[in-house]
């Protein structure tokens, strides 16, 4: 499938619109009640959220347009050490066009909105956001939030598919 990618370069828009989400997410995911009883606006204001949440991700590389007219973090080159060095050194190589944002963060994004959807009307995103560590509802039903270090996404599966692009910490030995 073809996607009409939204131009990061020079709007501040979504990584993908309204429609191709929806499209993708009847294709590759199950169930998308949430989706699907969104409103259009509703649906609009989670793929932001979700291209926002993206971006503040630790990422590895840097932004594709040196200057200040990429508002958004993709596209992006990978760090040097993902792609492929030639046999000179200074023979930079790599077969992958940068200039446009990658299948796995449109995917990702589509992933995170459809969460964000699905959390928004249970009430704990925003117990997150106020820095609730736990709550118990009767004594019977509790529930606790692991303190996050990094900013992380609601999504694993959105997760797992930016995995190349999030930079981890690395221990000192």
């Amino acid at each position: 499938m073809s996607w009409t990618l939204i131009d990061a370069e020079t709007s501040g828009d979504a990584y993908i619109s309204s429609s191709e989400a929806g499209v993708w997410l009847s294709e590759h995911v199950t169930f998308i009640t949430a989706w699907t009883a969104a409103t259009s606006a509703q649906k609009t204001a989670a793929l932001f959220e979700a291209s926002d949440a993206i971006d503040s991700l630790p990422l590895k590389g840097c932004k594709y347009a040196d200057d200040q007219t990429q508002d958004r973090a993709f596209p992006r080159i990978p760090d040097r050490a993902a792609q492929t060095i030639g046999t000179d050194e200074t023979n930079f190589q790599s077969d992958q066009d940068y200039s446009q944002i990658p299948q796995e963060v449109l995917d990702a994004t589509c992933l995170e909105a459809l969460e964000i959807l699905k959390q928004g009307s249970s009430g704990r995103k925003e117990l997150r956001e106020q820095g609730v560590k736990s709550y118990s509802l009767g004594g019977k039903l509790s529930e606790s939030f692991v303190d996050e270090y990094v900013p992380k996404l609601l999504s694993r599966k959105a997760r797992e598919k930016l995995r190349f692009w999030i930079a981890g910490i690395v221990e000192a030995t």
